[in-house]
């Protein structure tokens, strides 16, 4: 089922943590997000193998113990295939965890600003 933007944009409220993610064939990369947008962690790059999952999954803990959230979203957009084993990853830890763990499989906006971001890093616009 298609989901609306507006169905996508209430998922996330005070208690969320979003996390963008660029998917690479070898090398992902993760920034962490509030509700409004404020990034409350430094960037993370981790490998598209099981042990880089498991620092994701730290990296996540680590960060909603800090800032006190509940639930994650994270988010990236499912080009290509090399998103499907952090798909089904994130998907299994959901169930196990106390912690909400869902994916979104569009581009939040989270993921939209970090790209900017990126690309205007790439470009040399500040």
């Amino acid at each position: 089922m298609k989901r609306t933007q507006n169905e996508k944009i209430s998922q996330i409220k005070i208690e969320t943590l979003v996390v963008g993610i660029d998917i690479g064939k070898e090398i992902h990369y993760a920034r962490a997000f509030d509700y409004r947008g404020i990034e409350l962690a430094k960037l993370l790059i981790f490998s598209n193998t099981a042990g880089g999952f498991e620092l994701l999954d730290r990296w996540m803990q680590d960060i909603c113990r800090q800032q006190g959230k509940t639930e994650v979203i994270a988010g990236f957009e499912p080009t290509g295939h090399y998103w499907f084993t952090l798909g089904d990853h994130l998907n299994r830890q959901g169930g196990r965890r106390r912690q909400n763990i869902s994916y979104l499989e569009d581009s939040c906006e989270a993921l939209h600003r970090y790209e900017k971001s990126a690309s205007a890093s790439k470009s040399g616009i500040k």
